[in-house]
């Protein structure tokens, strides 16, 4: 909810929601391949978080609340990995608990909200942890 209500006023949100901008409007695939902003590439960060807005600027749109719903869902789905991992690692009332900080944590609830490259590295961070520790 309120995804879409402000306007994108972090320099990294603002390129992140132009890059997929321009890769949606572009009908070469090299631009999807090598990221461009304003026609100078882009290789700072990985291009997964241009990917998934670009898809959902297709979906439902090129606004604010396209490009950060991708992001939304990724939150939820780290609470998910961190509820499973909790879950694992001790029990549900620990996994409840653990889900719970992390959702109400001030930090995580702002930059979720926001189309940065951030949210994707720490879902799939979270995730080879929790991989790695089953594994073991």
């Amino acid at each position: 909810a309120g995804l879409g209500t402000t306007v994108a006023q972090r320099t990294q949100e603002a390129r992140v929601l132009e890059t997929a901008r321009e890769m949606l409007a572009s009908q070469n695939f090299h631009q999807w391949m090598i990221p461009r902003l304003n026609e100078k590439v882009r290789m700072e960060k990985p291009p997964l978080a241009y990917w998934i807005t670009a898809a959902s600027f297709k979906l439902f749109g090129v606004n604010e609340f396209a490009g950060r719903l991708p992001f939304a869902l990724l939150g939820w789905f780290l609470i998910a990995i961190v509820y499973r991992f909790a879950r694992h690692l001790i029990d549900a009332q620990f996994a409840f608990f653990s889900a719970a900080i992390l959702l109400t944590s001030w930090m995580f609830f702002s930059h979720f909200r926001l189309a940065e490259t951030d949210a994707p590295a720490t879902v799939f961070l979270t995730a080879a942890v929790y991989w790695l520790w089953r594994r073991h």
